[in-house]
């Protein structure tokens, strides 16, 4: 069974952890009283846990092997001061609780290392008009931002759409890559030749 033995001076006192929760303190209140006057402001509670027992400090100040500590979890022969006051804890069947386990963070996708998006090429684009000095620097920024600005649209797909009444050539049917608008047919004839140059 578990047990601590506290020292003042004055010979070992032994006593069972027999209860789930003890307090210890300098005041008459407590479940184990210290006699040193020293101890008078301290006061702390040992607790069972499932891997032994816990001590906690209430008030004043409270030394686990002579470092301040205000919770822990207790070893075999550890010790507690408090004042002049020296409690040894007896359980060779302490030990340590597993730590918690670790959640990893879901991976975040990275983007792709190449070509950059359209949004980032056109910060390409435009930086370099910004930079650019003189007179045409502001022609220079519009005719870059208006680049930017057209890579920055997601292209539409050509599609090849067969006209309507479409001439015939040698390889097959003529097809236009814009549609026509409504109404509009398109030429059933090739255009006219060039005149040339004119007359002298």
């Amino acid at each position: 069974m578990a047990r601590i033995i506290v020292n003042e001076g004055q010979g070992p006192r032994p006593a069972d952890l027999s209860v789930s929760r003890l307090v210890i303190g300098g005041t008459p209140d407590c479940d184990l009283c210290l006699r040193h006057a020293g101890a008078g402001g301290s006061e702390f509670v040992l607790e069972a846990t499932p891997t032994g027992h816990r001590v906690l400090r209430l008030r004043g100040t409270l030394l686990l092997n002579e470092e301040p500590c205000d919770v822990a979890d207790l070893l075999h022969n550890d010790t507690l001061r408090a004042g002049e006051s020296m409690i040894l804890y007896k359980n060779p069947d302490a030990t340590r609780p597993a730590p918690a386990p670790v959640v990893q963070a879901p991976a975040v996708a990275q983007p792709a290392v190449g070509k950059p998006a359209a949004h980032e090429r056109s910060a390409h684009v435009v930086a370099p008009a910004l930079s650019a000095g003189g007179d045409g620097s502001l022609v220079a920024f519009e005719e870059a931002a208006a680049e930017a600005a057209t890579a920055a649209r997601p292209a539409a797909p050509a599609l090849d759409v067969p006209a309507t009444q479409a001439p015939t050539t040698a390889t097959g049917p003529l097809c236009f890559r814009v549609p026509l608008p409504p109404g509009c047919n398109a030429p059933t004839a090739p255009p006219p030749a060039h005149p040339g140059p004119p007359p002298q």
